[in-house]
This record gives C-alpha cells, structure tokens and sequence, in this order.
C-alpha cells in the first residue's frame, strides 16, 4: 500500500549511467554495478521513501552479484577497461522491491508504475521524426 502510494507520487524520468564500479569489502569485490548520476528526480524518490538500512545512498544499477570474488579479481581490470567509458540514459518508470527470499538477495517482488502525469522532457511521439514514428503511413500498402 504504502509503495503504490509513494510511486502514485512519481512521473518516470530519466537518468545518466556514467561507467562501472563495484561493491566489496575487505579488497574482494562482490557487486558489479552502473554508477547512476543523482538527479533532483532521483533525490525527490529517495527523500519520499520511508524506509533506509542507514546506509549512505549510492544510486547505482546493479549488473552482477559475484559469486566468488577471487576468480572476479583476476578479470576486474579487463572488465573495468572494457565498461569503463559506458554512458546512457535509462528510463525509470517504476518503484521495485527487493527482499532477501530463500537466502537468494535482491529478489524482486513487486513493481509499482510511476503514474503522476506532468509536463516532461521526453519528446511525445508526435514530435519525433518520421524515421521514428509509429503509426499508419500515409502511403497505400501494395
């Protein structure tokens, strides 16, 4: 209830992803993830968000969970090279909940659409150029 609330809240928007990282500790790597550029967007969903493990936020998507490090770590600075210069957009148009299940993280368990219609920066497809619009083509089929 309380996530179809806060997604009720919410337009879709865009982000920036800018490169990889990854997650770990004690110098092994678990977590292969799309660093995410924070965005007034992103803060407004964050900030709106009740609940926090007291973690600080770091806005990223994850790629992979590494299962043994150690294999990993031998790949890493090829892995790295390769996705290193990787930069896009990505539409978020959802809320998603994750949850431990089975002993298996990061499990996803329900989506809620984010429906607040405002003005956006998307362009409509009316807009986009004929290349790119879809719909019935003025030309007679043959």
């Amino acid at each position: 209830q309380q996530s179809a609330k806060i997604a009720s809240r919410h337009a879709p928007f865009s982000v920036r992803a800018n490169g990889v990282g990854t997650f770990g500790n004690r110098g092994e790597d678990f977590v292969l993830y799309l660093d995410v550029a924070f965005s007034d967007e992103l803060a407004r969903v964050k900030k709106s968000c009740p609940w926090s493990d007291g973690k600080p936020f770091h806005p990223h998507i994850t790629i992979a969970r590494i299962r043994h490090p150690q294999k990993f770590a031998v790949h890493r600075k090829k892995i790295m090279k390769v996705m290193g210069n990787v930069s896009f957009e990505v539409l978020f148009d959802c809320l998603r909940l994750y949850a431990e299940v089975e002993g298996q993280k990061q499990t996803p368990l329900q989506d809620f659409a984010f429906t607040l219609h405002t003005t956006s920066h998307l362009t409509p497809p009316h807009e986009l150029p004929s290349s790119t619009s879809r719909g019935a083509s003025s030309e007679p089929r043959r």
